[in-house]
């Protein structure tokens, strides 16, 4: 399936914690399926509970990290992944579907297409990230 397909189906599939299919997902949920159905990408999963502070999900995404990137924000391309933040803790995830736009979902809002752009998300972008596979595709 390419981006544009995936995007299509998408969107409107409703938010299910650890999700990891179209019955329903969460953020990173989506990312996975994503990578997986676009980019036979498969995408290490978050063991995130609630029951983890906000410096253990810090610490996780440390650690997973190491498998991605960082990408300026002048050289983002469709795939790489936004990582935004409540306070200052990383805490949501979307997809960029071209520079400018971001796939995503939250507990209050089905999957959709938004700017990262908005006031509601620019201040809080922490990062954008290129898996390394998709680095090696390209290369």
């Amino acid at each position: 399936m390419n981006l544009v397909e995936f995007v299509n189906k998408a969107q409107s599939i409703p938010f299910k914690n650890r999700g990891r299919d179209y019955d329903g997902w969460d953020c990173w949920g989506l990312i996975v399926v994503a990578y997986r159905d676009c980019w036979d990408i498969d995408l290490k999963d978050f063991e995130y509970h609630n029951a983890m502070t906000a410096e253990d999900v810090t610490d996780h995404f440390d650690q997973y990290s190491k498998q991605w990137i960082d990408v300026k924000p002048n050289e983002v391309e469709a795939g790489d992944v936004v990582i935004i933040r409540y306070g200052k803790w990383p805490c949501h995830a979307a997809m960029v579907v071209k520079p400018g736009l971001m796939l995503h979902i939250k507990m209050d809002i089905d999957t959709c297409v938004e700017s990262y752009s908005r006031s509601e998300w620019k201040h809080r972008i922490i990062g954008f990230y290129r898996h390394r596979d998709m680095v090696k595709r390209c290369s």
